[in-house]
């Protein structure tokens, strides 16, 4: 850690915090306007008005959320994803959909309605929500009793963390194509946070300030070339779509530049980096219907234990590949060693260590990709399809294959998985295909995420089938062609992994995905998620952690 020099005192920073807070406190009321704008926009019922009305507010809340942990439930309600809600996209049934936190509304909910549906009518309600939340955020600034250096610092080291871990992988903006006005404006909002603070670092230590100085002209170079600004001021961007993975890989180095040196900026300033937000554990005791004990828990874990069976020497396969120093070789085992675990992953939370270790992507962890705690498949992904760098691939195909011997014991334990485990997991998956992996975030780097939704929805429904079979009552998720056959342990031979790794399941990346690719996506993973809530009502498997039990189903309309 770089040593202090100068420690700044605390009205210095005082100072500096204000200066900061004072030019987002104006891009919050900016905000605001915008949010208008696309209100009046949306009503006129002209889609291409209303298009352009998202693009031109978007950037003023992109600057504003360096500071989010000031506002967190404003920041939920204006800018959060369908993933950070339980039923993803889906409204099912709530009492007050517009409650704050509870429902998936703003900036993203609308993105999707004026870019994907062209639904205007809908865009119109969550328009109106919208400019309630911005409002509400004007009104945050005022209270100057939550802003302080600390806060400042861990919101631009987070967001800079964030870019590089997460957003890069089009998850911002999934439907429009303006992840690029994401990046370069979130740098917009950690430099005007910084630059007051730049003279006390400067005086605490020239070679820390001047890294931050070099970390911003590596991100400016990485983004602004793509940013076309008129002389009006009104900017337009490239389409991140069309991106190739150098340049994508440029944004997310120089993302972790600034993240790095802001955090020794930090560090020669005297203040201390937040602690890590500890688990909760032990909160919530579900009542167990079925364990392992059960006919219906072993038909779906059987299928899981034949799965392993293939899976740990296809591991190994992809260890021996990459240690041969043969890339396109390592690349092909890389695609054969991913559709089985995909299914097994439904069961996760039975082994979260083992799923952490061999499927965690860097956004899980707080330094994200520099984490030494990210490894597995993400870690190799990024090392053959990125970086072209087999020595590194090949030290983290080691402790892959490791991890793997690690959850063949764990996936014949079965003493650890049970109804909730079970119907938990195929919940949980089945969001997480709708609400964010169809963002690209699965696979970023290889464009092999249509590998990973196929294989989770064939790894549901496994597992869903011997309860469906129990209750006498299945809805069909998928057209019947779509629908995944044989999940039975008994299938389960070299023919029939064969036919899993060497399927071409196609590219996918946002070039390739159509938005009528990814609706069809979404709509079919909440119509599984429906089947999912039909069964389990079944049953009659139920658990008070989690809210999604208590939904009546038909959530997402699936025609």
């Amino acid at each position: 850690m770089p040593s202090t020099c100068t420690a700044a005192d605390a009205s210095q920073l005082a100072a500096a915090t204000e200066a900061g807070v004072a030019y987002l406190a104006n891009q919050a009321q900016l905000n605001l306007d915008g949010a208008k704008a696309l209100q009046s926009a949306i009503r006129s019922g002209d889609l291409t008005a209303a298009t352009a009305a998202y693009q031109k507010a978007r950037p003023h809340f992109e600057e504003v959320e360096v500071l989010y942990e000031a506002f967190p439930a404003i920041d939920k309600d204006i800018d959060a994803r369908a993933y950070a809600y339980p039923n993803g996209e889906a409204l099912c049934g709530a009492e007050d959909p517009f409650a704050r936190g509870k429902e998936f509304q703003g900036y993203h909910k609308i993105e999707s309605l004026i870019y994907r549906d062209s639904d205007l009518q809908t865009a119109s309600i969550y328009a109106d929500e919208l400019v309630r939340d911005s409002a509400d955020l004007v009104k945050a600034f005022r209270d100057k009793t939550q802003f302080n250096a600390s806060r400042t610092f861990d919101g631009i080291i987070d967001v800079a963390t964030e870019i590089g871990s997460k957003k890069i992988s089009s998850e911002e903006e999934t439907y429009s194509d303006l992840s690029i006005l994401v990046f370069y404006h979130n740098f917009k909002g950690i430099e005007s946070q910084y630059m007051p603070f730049a003279p006390l670092v400067q005086a605490a230590n020239a070679s820390v300030a001047q890294a931050v100085t070099d970390a911003f002209s590596a991100f400016n170079a990485s983004v602004s070339p793509y940013v076309t600004v008129a002389a009006d001021g009104s900017e337009s961007y490239a389409s991140y779509a069309n991106f190739t993975t150098e340049q994508r890989a440029a944004i997310e180095r120089a993302a972790y530049q600034v993240a790095g040196a802001l955090t020794d900026a930090a560090a020669v300033l005297g203040i201390e980096k937040k602690p890590d937000a500890a688990a909760r554990v032990g909160e919530c005791q579900p009542p167990i219907k079925f364990t392992g004990n059960d006919t219906v828990i072993q038909q779906g874990l059987a299928y899981f234990q034949a799965l392993m069976r293939y899976q740990v020497p296809l591991i190994a396969a992809l260890d021996a590949a990459i240690q041969s120093g043969n890339m396109t070789a390592a690349r092909i085992a890389y695609q054969h060693s991913r559709p089985l675990y995909e299914q097994i992953e439904v069961l996760a939370g039975a082994f979260p260590q083992e799923d952490a270790d061999i499927d965690a992507r860097p956004y899980a962890f707080p330094e994200g990709d520099k984490d030494e705690d990210f490894k597995g498949n993400h870690k190799i992904e990024r090392s053959l399809f990125r970086d072209n760098n087999l020595t590194e691939a090949a030290e983290f195909a080691t402790i892959l294959v490791n991890s793997t011997t690690d959850l063949d014991a764990k996936i014949n334990d079965t003493s650890l998985f049970t109804s909730d485990t079970a119907f938990a997991g195929m919940m949980s998956l089945a969001n997480e295909v709708g609400a964010k992996k169809v963002a690209s975030e699965e696979e970023t780097w290889s464009k092999l995420s249509q590998l990973i939704f196929y294989n989770n929805w064939k790894g549901i429904y496994s597992q869903l089938l011997p309860f469906a079979q129990l209750s006498m009552v299945f809805t069909p998720a998928l057209p019947r062609t779509l629908r995944p056959k044989r999940v039975s342990a008994a299938a389960v031979n070299q023919q029939f992994v064969d036919a899993l790794t060497n399927a071409d399941y196609g590219s996918y990346d946002l070039s390739s995905a159509s938005q009528k690719t990814r609706d069809c996506i979404v709509r079919g993973t909440y119509g599984i998620r429906d089947a999912i809530l039909d069964v389990a009502k079944a049953v009659d498997v139920k658990t008070s952690c989690d809210a999604v039990y208590t939904f009546s189903g038909a959530c997402y309309a699936t025609s």
